[in-house]
């Protein structure tokens, strides 16, 4: 009987040792070696939205392969061109919502549709397209840009995943989770996010 017990504890910890070193080579691999991310800090959390930029902030996105390329926000947490100035053009102010697509992912700010859109109409972009957002954040940017930005035109990426993303506590994150905003059903049958109230 303590033979069996010794051999069946024995392969419980041979097993979660195992384990153990397979789940820490992993995360030493993605420490050691390039990969995607920024190469200073650009984000920092945020009890409504997960995460938000860090207004002002310049950084770089960081590639396992490929150049850098350099990003920046401006004093309201939009994306703009490194080195742009904050004046507005004499159009329309144009605020875009979005995820990675309207935020422009591995582009430059001056290659994203928000600027190439703004520019063909003379007008200035309020990039507010956040990487992995979904359709909870960009209703509670919404909620907050437009009294405060008063733009002329709204433009608001629609694709199915940003409502997949609405609908989990939890958004995937390069090692984890992180804790999002997201939609539920309420007693009443009206969709609602967690702590939150329409303005």
């Amino acid at each position: 009987m303590w033979l069996l017990s010794g051999a069946l504890l024995l392969m419980l910890i041979l097993g979660y040792t195992t384990s153990l070193a397979i789940r820490s080579a992993k995360i030493h691999h993605r420490l050691s070696t390039p990969s995607r991310g920024w190469s200073r800090p650009a984000h920092r959390p945020d009890p409504d939205l997960g995460f938000a930029p860090i207004p002002g902030a310049r950084s770089a996105h960081t590639f396992p392969i490929g150049p850098d390329i350099p990003m920046a926000y401006n004093k309201d947490g939009f994306r703009v061109p490194v080195g742009a100035t904050s004046r507005n053009r004499p159009g329309p102010r144009i605020l875009f919502l979005g995820c990675s697509y309207t935020y422009g992912d591995a582009c430059l700010a001056e290659e994203t549709f928000p600027h190439k859109v703004a520019q063909a109409v003379g007008g200035t972009e309020l990039n507010a397209g956040r990487c992995s957002y979904g359709l909870a954040q960009m209703l509670l940017l919404a909620e907050d840009l437009i009294p405060k930005h008063r733009p002329d035109l709204l433009v608001v990426q629609y694709s199915p995943w940003l409502v997949n993303r609405a609908i989990t506590p939890y958004a995937p994150a390069w090692l984890g989770t992180l804790p999002v905003p997201y939609f539920f059903l309420e007693e009443t049958d009206e969709i609602a996010i967690p702590g939150f109230h329409s303005k």
